[in-house]
This record gives C-alpha cells, structure tokens and sequence, in this order.
C-alpha cells in the first residue's frame, strides 16, 4: 500500500509540474502584454525576471533530464512490456533526412570493397605493383637436371633407389600471386609424369 501510494504521488508531481509550467508561462505571456505599454515599479519588474528566470531553469531542467535520458540504460521491468529499440541520435545527427543519409552511409559501405586495414599502407611502405598480365609473366627454370632420356638403365635404377626409399617427394614453390602456381605447375608436373 505505502508504494503504491509512493508511485501516486509521483505521477501527481510529475501533472503538477507540468501544470505549474504551462501556468508559469501564461502568466509572463499575459504581464508582456497587459505591462508592455506601462512603466512597472521595482517589486514589479524583480517579480517578473524572477518568473523569467524561474522559467528558464525549468526549461533548461527539462533539457538535462532528456539529454540524461537519452545517453543512460535503464534496467527494463518484468511488469512493463517492453518497447521497440531507438537508437539515442546525438546532437550532430539531428536534422533533417538524417534516416536517409544514414540509409545512404550503409549503402556506400557495403559497395566498397575493403580487403586490409585503413592503415595498412602506412604500416608496408613498400612499392604498390602495376597489374601484370598473363603475357608479361616469365617464367624461370631455375635449376635443370642434367642427362637425358636415352639413359634407360640409369632411369630404372634410380625408379627402384626411389621405391626403396620412404621418403615421399616435396616441391616447394615460391611466386607471385596470379603466377599460376596452383594452376599451371601442377598441370605441368602431371604431363611430364604421364607423358615421358
């Protein structure tokens, strides 16, 4: 009982300050127009910048407690349903189409690629490379093994050194991206295995 009649008053106080405002600013709207013409006395003139001033705090009041409201989480209650998310919009947001220029941002973010960092040039000061072309590329034979083909009894010894061997065969391949080390070496090895 004591809370809900704690609650009450509180309702009642918020009304009453509403009411006390709106009340407030008629009675400076009404001494501006009644008293606009006449010279007020001293009390006069204290009373009515004191309304002024009196208004102005609870206006500025009203200012602080929606701003409060806007930037703080309040834990949500079990008895209030709860209601649809709206993202607090700071002050440099507010104006008008701000719904569409945000609509545009996210539009523009998602077509543009990004494959690194913001700073990763800054961080790698090295050269950026032109495109190469598949014509351009040149291919280097770095080592050769020497002898030939005609050598059948040396190719079929070394065939059985191999079988003998438990050691299985490892080619390392070191290019540039776009020089065709997954594609055309493997292609290469397989038609020079099957194809001798």
């Amino acid at each position: 009982a004591s809370e809900l009649r704690k609650v009450s008053r509180w309702e009642y106080l918020g009304k009453r300050r509403a009411e006390k405002v709106v009340e407030l600013r008629d009675d400076l709207a009404d001494e501006e127009f009644l008293f606009s013409d006449s010279k007020l006395t001293r009390v006069e003139k204290e009373r009515y910048e004191h309304k002024t001033k009196l208004l102005a705090l609870t206006e500025e009041h009203k200012k602080a407690a929606e701003l409060e409201r806007v930037q703080r989480y309040y834990m949500p209650e079990d008895d209030v349903k709860p209601q649809i998310y709206i993202e607090p919009l700071e002050e440099s947001e507010a104006g008008p189409n701000v719904d569409l220029k945000k609509w545009q941002d996210e539009q523009i973010d998602k077509a543009t690629v990004r494959f690194s960092a913001k700073d990763a040039k800054e961080r790698n000061k090295q050269k950026d490379y032109d495109l190469v072309m598949d014509e351009e590329i040149q291919f280097v034979l770095i080592d050769s093994v020497a002898g030939n083909r005609e050598d059948k009894d040396a190719e079929v010894m070394s065939a059985e050194e191999r079988k003998k061997m438990d050691i299985a065969q490892v080619l390392i391949v070191e290019g540039e991206t776009g020089s065709g080390k997954t594609t055309q070496i493997p292609q290469y090895l397989y038609e020079a295995v099957s194809f001798p």
